[in-house]
């Protein structure tokens, strides 16, 4: 079988899809940054004296801070290039479609064998 240029766009444009979307797959589901759990034990809230409870009042009370903790602002910027990434992927991925579906709209030309 002699491929044209059509079975070439469906080829190119299958291997830019199945790269595109397994860099999308990896990036959303393993490398995607997820905030750290911050959770209580029981034993440590009965371990709690009333001087440490009012300064959590006190400074709850103070309302949220304007500027995100150092970590959080590491957490968020993580986030933002994962997601820049995650859309160039994507947008990979589209175009492979593209070339997929360009490929099979072509018309079809009698091969010389």
């Amino acid at each position: 079988m002699v491929w044209g240029l059509p079975q070439g766009l469906i080829f190119l444009g299958v291997i830019l899809a199945i790269g595109s979307f397994a860099a999308w797959g990896y990036l959303y589901f393993v490398a995607m940054p997820r905030p750290n759990s911050f959770t209580v034990s029981k034993e440590a809230l009965e371990k709690i004296t009333p001087a440490i409870a009012w300064e959590y009042w006190v400074s709850i009370r103070q309302g949220m801070p304007t500027q995100p903790s150092p970590d959080i602002a590491n957490f968020v910027y993580r986030t933002q290039v994962t997601r820049k990434r995650i859309k160039f992927a994507l947008v990979g991925g589209l175009a492979g479609l593209g070339l997929i579906v360009g490929g099979m709209c072509m018309p079809r030309t009698q091969a010389i064998t």
